[in-house]
């Protein structure tokens, strides 16, 4: 099978691999549209460590393809989006549906496991989600990086009118301003990438401001008088202007407002705040260490995050992708430069990129 295999910082190449077999408890897969994650453009970059010599990809629709012993619920040719986190399943993290602070877990295409960029992948059984008939393959692609929003907004207790700041238009915040839209919430994004600043501005951003050239404390001031209910900060150190996004967070919210961080990598926006900022304006801190949750115990949801946001997609509250999207043909990742030509575009050149595995 061919597959985009990780070598290290810029050394992402297609190779030729053997078909992996299903174990116990896991589906053999054939993915249908993989989904480019910024955690990938860190990987990349050399930001965030992984282990050599792994199958890259984590956002991901499939077919299954055969099953392994003890899967009893699913058959082949049925089409699923995939949770790729791996667990454990009996520490207390995973009994709370926080798998992916599970000590002894992985996820796919990260750690632990080779991922969705190639022709077969194995997954376990309990990761699976099938498909309802409104959401295709291109739209399931997306459900992990919109369920990192459903949980921002369900953890960071956002209610309908709230004033929200969205500092760095990322994939997760694109789908937050979506849910936003649906509050009648007044937004206000911030990117440095026009292309993002466009899609949030579909989604229903009343303003979007350009770091590099707005003045951002003194706009949001004129449209938030008192401050924002809640400003959502996407830690974007591959654009310089976010080094300072959490700091500016702090001076952006009212008092006794929510600082929510949905993205986090490196320790120089930390190392920017003045505590004493939120201290005095009695800010409530919240840090997602683990990016999306699938608690179905909290806020009575039955479903868990996974679900509701897929079936969010499939009556269209969210739009997945986003019009900007560029969509690549598996078959034009030829060599290395190819590949680290998508993440080297990354973030201006779209506002989400998907690779079409069957092209």
């Amino acid at each position: 099978m061919r597959a985009v295999v990780s070598h290290g910082k810029k050394d992402f190449r297609i190779e030729s691999r053997a078909d992996p077999r299903p174990g116990t408890g896991e589906v053999l897969v054939r993915p249908l549209f993989n989904g480019l994650c910024f955690t990938d453009k860190h990987l990349f970059d050399g930001h965030v460590e992984r282990a050599a010599d792994i199958v890259i990809g984590h956002e991901f629709s499939a077919e299954i393809v055969a099953l392994g012993d003890r899967v009893d619920d699913w058959r082949p040719g049925d089409h699923v989006s995939v949770d790729p986190r791996i667990r454990c399943g009996t520490c207390l993290a995973c009994r709370a549906g926080l798998e992916t602070l599970c000590p002894d877990g992985g996820f796919l295409g990260v750690r632990g496991a080779d991922g969705g960029l190639a022709d077969l992948c194995v997954a376990p059984a309990y990761g699976l989600y099938r498909l309802p008939e409104a959401v295709s393959p291109l739209q399931a692609a997306c459900v992990e990086a919109a369920c990192c929003a459903t949980r921002a907004l369900r953890s960071g207790a956002i209610v309908p009118g709230d004033n929200v700041v969205l500092l760095g238009l990322d994939d997760y915040n694109l789908f937050v301003a979506q849910w936003l839209k649906a509050q009648g919430g007044l937004v206000i994004g911030v990117d440095g990438a026009s292309v993002r600043r466009e899609a949030a501005r579909g989604f229903g951003a009343a303003t979007c401001l350009d770091p590099s050239s707005d003045n951002i404390v003194r706009a949001v001031r004129a449209a938030m008088p008192f401050g924002a209910d809640v400003v959502v900060v996407a830690l974007e150190d591959y654009a310089p202007a976010a080094t300072d996004y959490l700091a500016l967070a702090h001076r952006l919210a009212r008092i006794q407002g929510t600082v929510i961080l949905i993205r986090a990598y490196g320790a120089e926006p930390f190392a920017r705040i003045q505590p004493s900022t939120a201290w005095l304006k009695e800010l409530t801190i919240r840090h997602f260490g683990n990016f999306f949750g699938n608690e179905p115990a909290r806020g009575g949801r039955d479903r868990g995050d996974w679900q509701v946001t897929l079936d969010a997609i499939g009556r269209g509250i969210l739009a997945a992708p986003p019009p900007q999207t560029e969509l690549v043909p598996f078959s034009a990742l030829k060599t290395a430069g190819d590949i680290g030509a998508l993440f080297d575009g990354l973030p201006g050149s779209a506002a989400k990129i998907v690779v079409d595995m069957a092209d």
